[in-house]
C-alpha cells in the first residue's frame, strides 16, 4: 500500500487523532483486555494520547480502539478526559444510541484466519492489496482519496462521509458494505460488512494489535496510517447510494423485466450452465435470497481479468454483470452471455421446455377446474366461441427477459 500521503507511517498518536476528529468532539477510548475492559471519553487529545500509551505497554491489552462516529457529548460526564481501569457492570459504553453524526465510512479487509490469532506476513500482504483493490475501483466511481489504515492483521480504507444517525444513513452504509463484500471477498480475504453500526469502535493507529501469542509466524504488530490525502472531499449521499445499487435486488430484476415477458417458468440450473460453457466460477456465497458466483475470467472484455458476476435469486431471475465502470458497472448483461454461449439448437430447446412447462400448467389447472368447479379465470370468448389460450403465469418465475430470450 503506498505511502502517498502527508502523513508520515511513524506519525504519533496525537497527529493521527488529530487526522480522524475534529477539535473539541468528544472521543472514546475503549481498551479491550483478557477479562476486562478500560475506557475512558475525552475531548483533550494530548491527554487522550498520553493514556493510550500507557495502556500500550500493557501485554494484555489485546487491542485499543476510538469510536469514529461523532458522540453525545454528555458522555464526556461519564469519565471525563481520564480512563478507568476494569469496567464494571454498571458502567457503561458508547452505543449506537449516544452517536449524533456520521463521519466516517470504514471499510476493514482482514485476512481469512482461525479466530484469535495474528496474521501472517503473508496473510498480512494478500489484505493490503486488496485494499488497493478495492480503493482503485471505488475512485473509478468517483470517490475521493481515502485515509489508508493497517489494523496490524489487515487493511483499513476510511472515506469521510456527512451523514445523520437515522435508519436510513444506517442502511445506505450497510448496503455499501455488502456490496464490497459480495464484490470482493474471496477465500483468502474478507471486507467486514457489520462495520454500518453507528457506534462501532475502530482500531486507534499506532497501537499494538495483540492477538493470540506473539510467534515467529504469526507477530503481533504496530497499527499505523500508511497515507493521508491532503485534503478530504465529503463522498456525497449520491455516490454513497451509486456504490449501494452496483449489485441489483431480485425485486429490481423483476421490476425491470417488461411485463409482456414474465411469466416464463426457468427450466435453467445456472451452475450447471455455467460450467457446461466452460465459464469457471472463482467462488460462490450467498446473496440476498439467492447466490452469486463471481467468474475467475470476465467474459465480457479482455481489458482486465476480474469483476464478473452471476447471480441468480430465489425468485429464479438471473442477473450478470462487472462491477468494473468500463464493462458495464453493474449493467445486466445476462442476455448477452447468454447469446455469447448457447447454440441455436440450445435456444430452441429451452424454447420447447417453456412451451411444454406452460401447457402442463394449463393442463393442470382445467383438471382442477373440472374437479372443483371452479372455472379458470379466462372466460373471455374469441370468434367462433373458441376461449384464447390461458397465459401461463408463475409469481416465482423467472421472465423471459432475464433468460435473455
Amino acid at each position: 500500500m503506498p505511502d502517498d500521503g502527508h502523513l508520515p507511517p511513524a506519525s504519533s498518536i496525537t497527529s493521527i487523532l488529530e487526522v480522524l476528529f475534529d477539535p473539541g468532539k468528544v472521543i472514546e477510548v475503549r481498551a479491550l483486555a483478557e477479562s476486562c475492559t478500560h475506557s475512558g471519553y475525552f475531548t483533550d487529545i494530548t491527554t487522550l494520547a498520553r493514556c493510550a500509551e500507557a495502556l500500550d505497554t500493557d501485554p494484555a491489552v489485546h487491542g485499543i480502539y476510538v469510536t469514529l462516529n461523532e458522540v453525545n457529548p454528555a458522555l464526556l460526564a461519564r469519565r471525563a478526559n481520564r480512563i478507568k481501569m476494569h469496567l464494571s457492570r454498571s458502567d457503561s459504553t458508547t452505543g449506537d444510541t449516544d452517536i449524533t453524526r456520521r463521519r466516517w465510512l470504514p471499510i476493514d479487509i482482514d485476512p481469512v484466519r482461525p479466530g484469535g490469532v495474528s496474521s501472517t506476513d503473508s496473510e498480512h500482504d494478500r489484505a493490503l492489496e486488496k485494499a488497493e483493490e478495492i480503493a482503485g475501483w471505488l475512485t473509478a466511481l468517483g470517490f475521493p482519496q481515502p485515509v489508508r489504515g493497517d489494523s496490524g492483521n489487515g487493511a483499513h480504507l476510511l472515506y469521510r462521509i456527512d451523514l445523520p444517525h437515522d435508519e436510513p444513513s444506517k442502511n445506505l452504509i450497510q448496503q455499501c458494505l455488502v456490496t464490497l463484500d459480495v464484490l470482493f471477498s474471496d477465500p483468502l480475504v474478507s471486507v467486514d460488512p457489520a462495520n454500518y453500526n453507528a457506534g462501532r469502535i475502530w482500531k486507534l493507529y499506532g497501537t499494538m494489535a495483540r492477538k493470540g501469542d506473539n510467534t515467529a509466524e504469526r507477530m503481533h504488530r504496530r497499527s499505523r496510517l500508511f497515507s493521508v490525502p491532503d485534503s478530504f472531499p465529503i463522498v456525497t449521499t449520491e455516490q454513497l447510494g451509486n456504490l449501494a445499487l452496483q449489485l441489483p435486488t431480485g425485486a429490481q430484476v423483476q421490476a425491470d423485466t417488461p411485463v409482456e415477458m414474465k411469466g416464463y417458468k426457468n427450466i435453467l440450473d445456472l451452475p450447471d450452465w455455467l460450467n457446461g460453457h466452460g465459464i469457471l466460477v472463482k467462488s460462490e456465497k450467498p446473496y440476498q435470497d439467492g447466490r452469486i458466483y463471481l467468474l475467475d475470467t470476465c467474459p465480457f472484455s479482455a481489458a482486465h481479468k476480474d469483476g464478473a458476476y452471476v447471480i441468480r435469486f430465489a425468485s429464479g431471475a438471473v442477473f450478470a454483470g462487472c462491477h468494473h465502470a468500463s464493462c458495464g458497472g453493474g449493467k445486466q448483461r445476462w442476455k448477452e452471455l447468454r447469446e455469447k454461449y448457447e447454440t441455436p439448437g440450445e435456444r430452441q430447446q429451452q424454447q420447447e421446455q417453456r412451451i411444454n412447462a406452460g401447457k402442463k400448467k394449463r393442463a393442470k389447472a382445467k383438471t382442477t377446474a373440472e374437479r372443483t368447479g371452479i372455472p379458470t379465470q379466462s372466460t373471455n370468448k374469441l370468434p367462433g366461441g373458441l376461449c384464447p389460450p390461458v397465459p401461463y403465469t408463475d409469481s416465482t418465475s423467472e421472465s423471459r427477459f432475464s433468460l435473455g430470450q
